[in-house]
């Protein structure tokens, strides 16, 4: 769906609440936990958004009869993203995000159907770089390294940009990578 939830149960008091993640206009494709506690999340809309549960709004409170006890209270509250990210497009149609992932520094990059990486600040949602890998409905699989560069397969490619100078540092192919540095391509 479009919505993404967390839940918190405590089973002493038996409550519970639910936060309901509202931002996305399209499925969900996943979401993340970032080092900083955010929540990362990314969809078919084309967009990436930024979540930090602990600043929600409240809804009404519900009550919920339970089986086992009249005053159990189920509490619900909305929460908003704290940054948008937006960009995966082909012209103005909007492309579903792939990949998302922390790079070292905290910021993010994210990889479409449109056939882009993207580099996006952590704090500003403004696009830092982009790179184009494919065609349009291409993929890329994404593993930050810790220098600041990008890791990524494509195409059948294996690839290292450089985030920072916007140059592809490495391009080989897969099969031939495997063949020549397996450690490079090992599970």
């Amino acid at each position: 769906g479009k919505n993404l939830y967390i839940f918190n149960i405590n089973f002493e008091e038996l409550t519970h609440s639910l936060i309901l993640l509202d931002g996305h206009s399209e499925e969900v494709e996943d979401m993340r936990v970032l080092s900083s506690g955010r929540i990362l999340s990314w969809s078919h809309d084309g967009t990436l958004c930024l979540w930090d549960p602990d600043e929600s709004q409240d809804l009404p409170e519900e009550t919920i009869k339970s089986a086992y006890r009249e005053d159990y209270t189920f509490t619900r509250k909305k929460l908003s993203p704290q940054l948008k990210l937006e960009g995966h497009k082909r012209g103005t149609e909007k492309r579903k995000v792939d990949e998302a992932v922390e790079m070292e520094k905290g910021n993010i990059a994210s990889s479409g159907e449109d056939g882009t990486i993207r580099v996006w600040d952590k704090e500003t949602a403004e696009q830092l770089a982009q790179f184009e890998f494919g065609d349009d409905y291409s993929s890329a699989n994404l593993t930050p390294l810790k220098d600041g560069r990008l890791l990524f397969v494509a195409d059948g490619n294996l690839c290292i940009w450089n985030t920072e100078t916007g140059q592809l540092e490495l391009k080989l192919d897969y099969v031939e990578a495997n063949r020549q540095r397996p450690e490079l391509v090992a599970e």
